[in-house]
């Protein structure tokens, strides 16, 4: 579990590290985690229910073994917890100042495990602010 959750944070920190470079599109973003995700061991095939399929990576049919990255990547948030723009492969909408994006990276392993860290991030002109005030490392409880 230690492995996947090390993963999947730095799949949320470098959502917050793009998300904080001015002109990323929303797929830019959702292809950097996915990076991330592969570079770590684990699947990032996407399940597009519905929407266009993406060229698949070779790279996923071996390590869906260790787990996968199932959804898009997150979305923005205001009126609704869910709004548009979607952070996910179709999507070009350019991200900028005053959106407020919930990231929400995870991997899946059915039946063994399941891990998903998903925070509020508010785009700044100088780059990316947290808007929760927590303590971002695993607890463990024996």
């Amino acid at each position: 579990m230690k492995r996947a959750f090390d993963a999947v944070y730095e799949m949320q920190m470098i959502a917050f590290q793009t998300l904080g470079e001015p002109g990323h599109t929303a797929d830019e973003i959702d292809a950097a985690v996915r990076e991330v995700c592969r570079a770590r061991g684990y699947s990032a095939r996407v399940d597009t229910i519905g929407l266009p399929v993406p060229p698949p990576d070779p790279r996923d049919d071996e390590l869906e073994k260790n787990g996968r990255f199932y959804h898009g990547l997150g979305h923005s948030i205001g009126l609704e917890v869910h709004e548009y723009p979607f952070m996910q492969h179709t999507e070009k909408e350019s991200l900028v100042p005053n959106m407020v994006m919930t990231p929400e990276p995870s991997l899946v392993k059915p039946d063994v495990f399941g891990c998903r860290i998903e925070d509020n991030i508010l785009i700044t002109e100088n780059g990316a602010e947290w808007l929760e005030k927590h303590p971002r490392h695993l607890f463990i409880i024996e």
